[in-house]
């Protein structure tokens, strides 16, 4: 009998199993477990500055709006839920023009889950003149970036708000709410 019909089942396998195990491998949320296992979090409190990926970073304030109060209810917040609002100064260096890019998520205080930013048709609430809720290449003078987040009531309390940059991994800043 010859080596490949020997084997020819397990080459076969491996030709269909590689390219399966690759895609697993670079999807997001590997990336996500990756980072949370081997990344360097830069711990950062309110009102204290970090220089990341081509800019200096303040986490200005931090508010929790709950449902039953009067700012949660003009938010349309339903029972359950809390809104929170982080405000992050941005100040790009601008190196070749260029401003940060990143991705932010809201990981509670243990890390075990985490949360996406709130579109408008998710909440109803008013953001800063001027501010904008996500980082831009475009942006190369100081701006505000003021993120919202849904959460479970409760979960508010001593959350993270983790801003990841891809020039800059493994280091990930972990701002302290």
């Amino acid at each position: 009998m010859s080596w490949w019909k020997a084997h020819r089942w397990s080459v076969v396998a491996i030709a269909v199993l590689a390219p399966i195990a690759l895609l697993a491998a670079m999807s997001t949320g590997w990336f996500r477990y990756e980072e949370r296992v081997n990344g360097r979090p830069v711990a950062v409190t309110q009102g204290e500055s970090v220089d990341y990926a081509a800019a200096i970073w303040t986490l200005e304030d931090s508010m929790v709006i709950h449902a039953e109060s009067s700012a949660g209810r003009d938010a349309g917040l339903v029972e359950g839920l809390e809104l929170v609002v982080v405000n992050v100064r941005v100040n790009p260096s601008g190196v070749g023009g260029v401003g940060p890019t990143c991705e932010v998520r809201l990981e509670d205080r243990d890390g075990r889950r985490t949360w996406d930013r709130a579109t408008a048709s998710d909440v109803s609430a008013e953001t800063e003149p001027g501010s904008t809720d996500h980082c831009s290449p475009d942006d190369i003078e100081t701006y505000l970036m003021q993120i919202m987040f849904l959460v479970p009531e409760g979960a508010g309390e001593g959350a993270h708000l983790i801003v990841e940059s891809g020039t800059e991994l493994p280091r990930i800043l972990s701002f302290t709410l």
